[in-house]
């Protein structure tokens, strides 16, 4: 085998290259950094109300609603925000509208039809829809909130007019006078009474 012999011209002159070849390395990977760095999103923290904004753009604790959601809606907590992140609804109201349709995933209808937003069947409002799973019930609630019906819908409690009107002729209990305050309720519950709202 064949020895490599340099004279110390060469050695220096491989030492200075390397370390000309290394400088320029990190000068790229310093510009390439600060060119592609995330910029950080100012948070404003909100309390849930009346007024809140359904639209809002929030960091969502997911970890934190697993702790509170029980019965079939227990561990569901990424499925309600993956949903809410498709139809533009905050996920601290699509939770709280969940969890007070359903008693926390506990009511007959929740257990029965995996129905856990109290959606109504089309063709009888005095009826339940059905789902195959709490899942598609789940996005279908989603879907609902942010589609057509609600396009002019902003804040909770316009959002409650449409979805729960007090005085509708399918609630002969007068239920849905406890439906704004019992959703507002659990927002405030769920997000530790501060909701971090991003500011785009």
């Amino acid at each position: 085998m064949k020895a490599l012999i340099y004279t110390l011209p060469v050695i220096v002159s491989i030492f200075v290259s390397e370390k000309t070849d290394f400088k320029e390395k990190v000068n790229e990977l310093t510009v390439s950094s600060k060119r592609n760095a995330i910029k950080a999103i100012p948070l404003q923290m909100q309390s849930a109300n009346s007024d809140y904004c359904i639209r809002n753009a929030v960091v969502f604790k997911h970890w934190q609603v697993d702790q509170i959601l029980k019965g079939v809606l227990a561990g569901k907590a990424q499925v309600i925000q993956k949903h809410s992140v498709e139809y533009g609804i905050c996920p601290y109201f699509l939770s709280a509208i969940i969890i007070h349709e359903s008693a926390n995933g506990t009511s007959r209808i929740a257990r029965e039809k995996n129905n856990v937003a109290g959606i109504t069947s089309r063709n009888n409002s005095n009826n339940y829809a059905s789902f195959d799973s709490v899942d598609d019930c789940i996005a279908a609630a989603a879907k609902l909130l942010g589609g057509k019906v609600y396009e002019k819908c902003d804040t909770v409690s316009e959002i409650q007019k449409i979805y729960c009107p007090v005085g509708a002729k399918n609630d002969p209990n007068k239920l849905n006078r406890y439906w704004l305050d019992g959703v507002v309720g659990y927002m405030n519950k769920i997000s530790g009474s501060q909701i971090p709202v991003k500011m785009l």
